[in-house]
């Protein structure tokens, strides 16, 4: 009995290893039809070089890859990858809008396709615009009072997509001015900006991101109104009251020269009187050495108040028409 079993064993594992003798001669052998998935890396994009040479911009991003499911016999499906390539055909289109190209496989020959991701992408393409865009300072730091900062550059020109262009609410010019250490002309970059805020970065969108600014040294002082500079014929029929004015204000120019400035004079020279107004706000003009002016948005102001003379006797009859003398004779 134990000779019997013996015997069976020898006889299974003689038996195994026949079997796996002959999987192998098949599958080394006759080849048979293989099904496998195949990621696609060598792509063609036929005419896309038109769109850009036409003014025009593809909105997106195209596929880096495409999957395909292949069919055949084993050596030619597991092949050389580089057998495999995908194209997409641009060509023809020349206006702005929404198309829809399908996936056109390349395999080698006696490879069938079974199933291809994706069969089709859809494409926006875009109109190019030009914009210009007045620059806007965004000035952070303590010291940011120090400096009166002013923008030289007109407008900034920007170029491409009209979706992109569109989405720009503005260019924002940021300065620290904790990291300003020297006053005059300077350049700084700008940066495209959403509504939010958010800067905008594409490498469509062209622009010069250089703008030069100016920047000056700073300095508070203190307000005089000169109230003798008021017209004399204001001040003979009216009794006029500074009810309120600016009393201090910034002004910018050379380190040197605001050092020495504690004060400012304003004067109502060529100021827009109309006593009929209750409480008249002036601005008035203000004397300051060459070379100092005053700071981005400054303006000095004053508040007038006037109440009519009473006339005189003499002034009374002579509106009347009449003048008397007091003189007998």
């Amino acid at each position: 009995m134990r000779r019997f079993y013996e015997s069976k064993l020898v006889q299974a594992i003689f038996a195994f290893a026949v079997a796996i003798s002959l999987w192998a001669y098949v599958i080394s052998n006759s080849n048979p039809t293989y099904t496998t998935n195949v990621n696609i890396t060598q792509i063609d994009y036929i005419g896309l070089e038109n769109i850009s040479a036409g003014g025009l911009y593809l909105i997106g991003d195209l596929p880096a890859s495409i999957d395909v499911r292949v069919s055949g016999t084993r050596n030619l499906v597991t092949g050389n990858l580089t057998d495999y390539s995908a194209s997409f055909d641009f060509s023809g289109i020349n206006q702005p809008g929404d198309y829809i190209i399908r996936t056109k496989v390349s395999t080698p020959a006696g490879v069938t396709v079974r199933r291809i991701r994706p069969e089709e992408i859809t494409v926006r393409i875009d109109s190019g615009v030009t914009c210009d865009f007045k620059p806007e300072l965004n000035i952070k730091g303590k010291k940011a009072d120090e400096y009166d900062i002013s923008i030289l550059t007109d407008s900034i020109s920007a170029s491409g997509p009209e979706s992109l262009i569109s989405a720009i609410s503005r260019f924002e010019v940021r300065v620290d001015a904790d990291e300003i250490s020297t006053a005059g002309e300077r350049t700084y970059t700008a940066v495209a900006v959403d509504e939010g805020g958010k800067p905008i970065y594409d490498e469509r969108l062209t622009f010069d991101e250089k703008v030069k600014l100016n920047i000056s040294y700073t300095k508070i002082v203190s307000v005089d109104v000169d109230t003798s500079s008021l017209p004399e014929q204001i001040t003979e029929n009216y009794e006029v009251a500074v009810k309120s004015k600016t009393e201090s204000v910034k002004i910018k120019g050379d380190k040197s020269l605001l050092d020495g400035i504690e004060s400012v004079k304003a004067d109502f020279y060529n100021a827009d009187f109309k006593p009929e107004e209750e409480n008249q706000k002036l601005e008035l003009n203000i004397s300051l050495p060459s070379g100092v002016s005053l700071a981005e948005g400054e303006k000095i102001y004053a508040e007038l108040n006037y109440e009519k003379k009473a006339l005189s006797d003499y002034d009374i009859e002579t509106e009347g028409g009449v003048e008397q003398s007091n003189d007998e004779n």
